[in-house]
């Protein structure tokens, strides 16, 4: 691959510099820098983008916006369990009215 395809594949996949594919395959941008001097690219790089690229184009998203809806996700659960807990105390109670009332 040359410096000129590479360069035209990030471009394919969003990516507006060195840095941003550094961080989506936690690299250094030199290690990239380093590539392009030599245009020497490792050989899953290409595919790697052109998954990246299909990945995006069927609207999956970045580790980091993956990362934050869980995130959201999780916020959602735990209010919902902060709920069900209040439910169980309230139904806990009544049981031990009945409990209590049924051994009168």
């Amino acid at each position: 691959m040359t410096k000129q395809e590479f360069d035209n594949l990030l471009k394919e996949c969003g990516l507006k510099t060195y840095a941003d594919l550094a961080n989506l395959l936690n690299i250094s941008t030199q290690t990239i820098v380093i590539w392009n001097r030599n245009e020497n690219y490792p050989k899953y790089i290409k595919q790697a983008l052109k998954w990246y690229k299909l990945s995006q184009r069927y609207g999956e998203k970045s580790d980091l916006a993956l990362y934050e809806n869980l995130d959201n996700k999780l916020k959602l659960l735990e209010e919902e369990n902060k709920a069900l807990e209040k439910k169980l105390e309230y139904l806990e109670s009544i049981k031990k009215i009945i409990k209590t009332r049924l051994s009168q």
